[in-house]
């Protein structure tokens, strides 16, 4: 069995949680997708609509209610 150091441990995402997309421009925080790189197309989407929101997008990961 490996020993793992904290750092790793804390990088462990035990099936629970989902990733979201987020605009602050907004506020508007997307739907639930179950990887972060789904999220981030999505994202990427919004951003290829609306140039100026590209640098106030963000993906995050979410455990709980986020909305």
């Amino acid at each position: 069995m490996k020993v793992l150091d904290l750092d790793e441990t804390r990088k462990i995402k035990a099936g629970r949680g989902y990733y979201h997309w987020k605009c602050s421009v907004n506020g508007f925080v997307s739907k639930v997708y179950n990887s972060w790189t789904s999220a981030a197309r999505g994202a990427e989407k919004h951003s290829n609509n609306y140039y100026s929101h590209a640098t106030k997008t963000t993906v995050y990961y979410c455990e709980k209610s986020c909305k």
